[in-house]
């Protein structure tokens, strides 16, 4: 009989996960913010609420991102840092004319920062 193989061991905290942890907290912050100025400009109460309830729910998972960072004596805000301005050209392109365009664009911003890291 032989033995079991040995589990594998658990990744580094080194490496790659500052970046990840970086990048998920930019992509919370940029959703909370996206959610917050589509809430400001929907065409009634109820979208209104729905909207901000949602960026509440991305502060809150920000405020996540800031616990498991702390574990590993990092600052969410400071690895998050490096990647603002990571939508420039494509926020500078796309200005959405209404309410449904704006929706559009925060869809396909959050699409394409949660293909990254979400």
């Amino acid at each position: 009989m032989t033995d079991a193989p040995s589990p594998l061991s658990a990744p580094s905290s080194t490496g790659y996960l500052p970046a990840v942890l970086g990048m998920v907290a930019f992509a919370s912050s940029v959703a909370s913010i996206r959610h917050a100025k589509d809430a400001d400009k929907a065409p009634s109460m109820a979208l209104r609420i729905e909207l901000l309830q949602t960026a509440a729910r991305r502060v809150d998972s920000f405020a996540q991102v800031e616990a498991v960072c702390a574990e590993q004596g990092w600052q969410a805000t400071t690895l998050a840092e490096v990647f603002r301005g990571s939508l420039g050209e494509f926020d500078e392109r796309l200005r959405p004319a209404d309410w449904p365009e704006r929706l559009l664009k925060t869809y396909l911003s959050l699409g394409l920062l949660s293909d990254f890291c979400l």
